[in-house]
């Protein structure tokens, strides 16, 4: 990581921290040799709760209403001397990559300062859920995850007046990033696959009602709210201890710092929703609503009426149904949430060894595409990219779009040192790309890319359960991985012959048929710098399907993955008739 963490790219206007961009998010360029010291050495407890958000979101309010509600017994709410009234909530819980973080830039050796917490240990990220720790996020861990929300317009000002307080430099967000709604969504997407595992808070629906999501929390992390206790107050004991009033008149938030130098005082200002009104001008507002639209696109999260604001009343219709606070809506889109085969971005593999999975050209749009952190079909595989829309366009669902395949685009845009993302574009082993609609222009890329001779690496399948594909690899990579940061090994489970019929858009009534299009994307195993092309990997992975899943029409793509996204090696494997 050492050699890794110059190379990445660096923005410096968002103080207090310069930030480097790891996997397509602006993280802290202070924690990044955290964040890969918890990857390799933190061991996680089967009751562990992890709190998570995007900075400026409720962080703060999440860490008091847990800490109180879990450690309830041990320090009544009620009590003068609770911890809430002498420490600030950052004191009471920690950042788990932080620690480590801090010990790597002091030179000091790793200790694992969380081993002597009592379990069940409360720990906070802001990392996205696609780079937490691969042991916590593990179907066989029964960790869980807390996830906290907040209306995007509201969680840009109050992160623009954090920033402003420590410099007069103009902060990094309005200029059209996606990195804040993408972590929202990575967390919103796991919590409904896996709602036992990650529980998503709205901060605008926990001011309307923080008693039943003090409820709620309490019931997820182990430890529900008896009957007795909430007869003799102690929910409500629990809210005002931990409401902004209280919090702030807390002789640990009056004055002192964190450990890294922040003022308690300055984690607490109005906490309100809507205050953004008081900052943005309704041009910028309708800016930034016109990209959350358009990244939220198909996923079920939605904006919708503020928690607890009459201004709402006050704006056009289009406003009403679209605007206001983060809302969970149903999985189903609405009458006029038709396909469209727009946005679709595409990866391509060049023939000869180890291109399974090269590209086709299919229906109107369609050529093979790609999934999440990782790589793919000998490109680096990416998936369809939500398509922002403008003012005016019509709502639409595409049936394969998700927040981690416009991940993985920023990162190629990154990687590639380009100036913006734009659709339809294939990228070639993360080295080329080029519009995909260019034919020409592909076929020569394809001719222009280097050869890999592909891994030698066998499978084996199981069906663990009807609703999951198990699959096991072992061989040799048959390439030396090249360049810092080592290298990941992953498999992509795709599926073809799947038709799109388009409502609405540049291909109304028209139908797209989608070939190679990844509906899973899942790391198999790590690979250190500079290991050999006789290195041998093992590892199996279990893959979630979906309804309808049929093995004739699916198959599997390996790929060698560096940590600049450059493809070392593919490998096709068709899957049996009976898996």
């Amino acid at each position: 990581m050492a050699k890794l963490i110059p190379t990445l790219p660096l923005e410096t206007r968002c103080p207090p921290f310069p930030l480097r961009q790891l996997s397509g998010f602006w993280l802290p360029e202070m924690i990044l040799s955290g964040v890969a010291a918890v990857h390799t050495r933190f061991e996680p407890r089967p009751d562990d709760i992890f709190l998570a958000s995007f900075p400026k979101s409720g962080t703060t309010w999440l860490k008091a209403l847990a800490f109180a509600t879990l450690n309830r017994a041990e320090h009544p709410p009620s009590d003068p001397g609770h911890p809430l009234r002498l420490r600030n909530p950052h004191d009471c819980v920690s950042f788990f990559e932080l620690p480590s973080a801090l010990s790597e830039s002091t030179g000091g050796a790793w200790e694992d300062v969380f081993e002597a917490l009592p379990s069940p240990r409360v720990l906070t990220t802001h990392l996205p859920y696609s780079l937490l720790p691969e042991r916590v996020v593990a179907d066989s861990c029964s960790c869980r995850v807390v996830y906290v929300c907040r209306d995007p317009k509201d969680a840009l000002v109050s992160g623009w007046l954090f920033t402003k307080k420590h410099t007069a430099a103009t902060a990094k967000g309005a200029g059209g990033d996606d990195d804040d709604w993408l972590h929202v969504l990575g967390y919103w997407e796991e919590s409904r696959r896996r709602p036992d595992k990650v529980l998503f808070l709205q901060y605008e629906e926990m001011l309307r009602d923080p008693a039943t999501n003090v409820k709620r929390l309490a019931e997820f992390m182990g430890c529900p709210i008896t009957v007795e206790e909430e007869t003799a107050g102690t929910v409500d004991t629990v809210v005002e201890l931990c409401s902004l009033d209280s919090l702030k008149r807390s002789k640990g938030n009056r004055s002192g710092t964190t450990n890294l130098g922040i003022e308690n005082a300055s984690f607490f200002r109005k906490g309100v929703a809507g205050n953004w009104r008081n900052h943005l001008t309704p041009e910028m507002a309708a800016r930034l609503d016109e990209i959350v639209d358009g990244v939220l696109q198909g996923s079920g999260l939605t904006f919708g009426g503020s928690a607890n604001d009459s201004w709402l009343s006050e704006l056009p219709p289009p406003h009403q149904c679209r605007r206001g606070c983060w809302r969970a809506s149903g999985a189903g889109a609405s009458a006029s949430d038709d396909a469209t085969g727009e946005g679709q971005q595409q990866e391509a593999a060049p023939p000869g060894p180890g291109a399974g999975g090269a590209v086709r050209v299919a229906g109107v749009r369609g050529v093979a595409r790609g999934g999440r952190r990782g790589g793919a079909a000998g490109a680096g595989l990416r998936g369809r990219r939500r398509r922002r829309r403008g003012a005016g366009v019509p709502r639409r669902l595409d049936p394969f779009a998700s927040s981690a395949w416009t991940v993985r685009q920023k990162a190629y845009v990154e990687a590639l040192r380009l100036d913006t993302l734009f659709t339809p574009q294939v990228v070639l082993q993360g080295r080329a790309h080029c519009v995909g609609t260019e034919q020409d222009a592909l076929a020569q890329a394809v001719r222009d890319a280097p050869r890999y001779p592909a891994p030698a690496i066998k499978v084996t399948f199981q069906r663990p359960n009807p609703a999951t594909l198990q699959a096991s690899f072992t061989g040799t990579l048959r390439s030396r991985v090249e360049g810092p940061g080592g290298a990941s090994v992953l498999v992509a489970l795709y599926e073809s012959g799947l038709v799109t019929d388009c409502g609405c858009g540049e291909n109304k009534g028209k139908s797209l048929l989608n070939d190679h299009v990844v509906r899973r994307l899942e790391k198999v195993a790590a690979v250190r710098e500079g290991a050999s092309a006789k290195k041998t990997v093992s590892g199996t992975v279990q893959f979630p399907l979906w309804d309808g899943f049929r093995a004739t029409k699916c198959g599997l793509v390996l790929v060698v993955q560096n940590a600049a996204l450059q493809v070392l090696g593919v490998q096709h494997f068709d899957l049996p008739d009976n898996v």
